[in-house]
């Protein structure tokens, strides 16, 4: 075995014992990995629900499917026009990291703000090489302060908060090199 490759293990057993730290202080297994998905399909109802009061146009969200990605994917969901929010979870001692692309912080705005049924406008009509305004900045962090909430709901009902919304940042300034991912 490599140096490398010996580095690489070592690293990948840090990462599967900060993932089962994570799991167990979440009251979690590896098995109930599964049924994240119905969390986060719930966590998303309270979403809209959060939001509904502040729009004045009716929308709805749902999450997609909750599965793993490689790097070159991960790669790619950062080298997109998105914002990142932060969602600490110091009692797991770990963040989770919301990406908002162009065209759900227009659709968000569009809605607060009576889009007249053009929720996410044409394709193609969200220009997504402008760089986010205060604004979209302002928005987003909304948008990171409903979810943690959301995510309190469903994690930790209506005990202590458990998510906290961070800073949010664009993409571009995102220090991808100090940044740490676990295998969840």
């Amino acid at each position: 075995m490599t140096t490398a490759e010996t580095a690489t293990l070592g690293q990948n057993r840090k990462t599967d014992v900060l993932a089962e730290n994570v799991l167990r202080a979440a009251g979690l297994s590896g098995d109930d990995l599964k049924s994240l998905a119905h969390v986060f399909k719930d966590a998303s109802t309270h979403f809209c629900d959060r939001l509904k009061h502040g729009c004045a146009a009716a929308f709805d969200i749902d999450a997609g499917q909750v599965e793993s990605t490689d790097d070159a994917a991960f790669a790619d969901i950062l080298d997109k026009a998105a914002i990142i929010a932060p969602l600490k979870a110091e009692r797991w001692g770990c963040t989770l990291y919301l990406t908002a692309d162009a065209t759900l912080v227009f659709s968000v705005i569009e809605a607060m703000f009576g889009a007249q049924g053009n929720i996410g406008g044409n394709v193609g009509s969200v220009d997504e090489d402008r760089p986010f305004g205060m604004l979209e900045q302002k928005i987003s962090a909304l948008l990171a302060g409903h979810l943690a909430k959301s995510l309190d709901q469903v994690f930790a009902g209506n005990g202590q908060a458990l998510f906290a919304a961070g800073e949010c940042i664009d993409t571009a300034e995102f220090d991808r090199e100090n940044f740490e991912r676990s295998r969840l």
